[in-house]
């Protein structure tokens, strides 16, 4: 009885298969639980039984967005599975019994991490899901022969405020993160 769980359905234009390696393709097109919606992202919500409440609406530059009876909704960093929870949580308090609440990202926005520091070609480069700090300093170029590989630092905002994160090579690049690789005193 799974499938039943969420209503309406997925579009028939999902992606089905993941082949492709072009990086326009790469991004999600119709449903995909774990994207990370970020600013400028287009999503189209839905819940069932409650035409009414149909909206696409663009996140803001803050990674917000306004939805009826429930307001405010904080989204940067957050997966479509994790803003519909939150929707569902929110309507389900005083407004509808057991909202079944389908979200999907209709354009979303070009991502970037950017790479700094002691790399051959420091700069912004186009993020994918699931690249690591090894890629992004690849991406960048490779380490040049004064890099401190093992002090390399992530900065990431959270809560408003960039934070600097110590990381192994294995930890994931997040949209908008800045690797930084600091030069070797020796």
């Amino acid at each position: 009885m799974l499938s039943c769980a969420r209503y309406p359905t997925v579009p028939a234009f999902e992606k089905g298969d993941n082949t492709t390696t072009a990086a326009h393709e790469e991004r999600p097109q119709g449903k995909d639980d774990n994207y990370v919606i970020g600013p400028d992202d287009l999503l189209h919500i839905q819940v069932w039984d409650h035409p009414d409440l149909e909206r696409k609406i663009f996140v803001s530059k803050h990674g917000t967005f306004s939805y009826p009876f429930i307001g405010e909704i904080r989204t940067a960093g957050l997966s479509v599975d994790a803003v519909e929870q939150e929707i569902a949580s929110r309507l389900h308090k005083g407004y509808i019994v057991n909202p079944q609440v389908t979200v999907t990202v209709d354009e979303p926005k070009m991502k970037y991490f950017y790479v700094f520091g002691e790399v051959e070609t420091p700069g912004k480069y186009e993020w994918e899901k699931g690249i690591t700090v090894l890629q992004a300093i690849a991406t960048a170029g490779g380490l040049t022969e004064t890099a401190a590989a093992r002090r390399t630092k992530v900065v990431r905002e959270q809560g408003g405020v960039p934070v600097r994160l110590k990381v192994k090579i294995t930890d994931p690049v997040l949209p908008n993160d800045t690797v930084m690789v600091p030069e070797s005193f020796f």
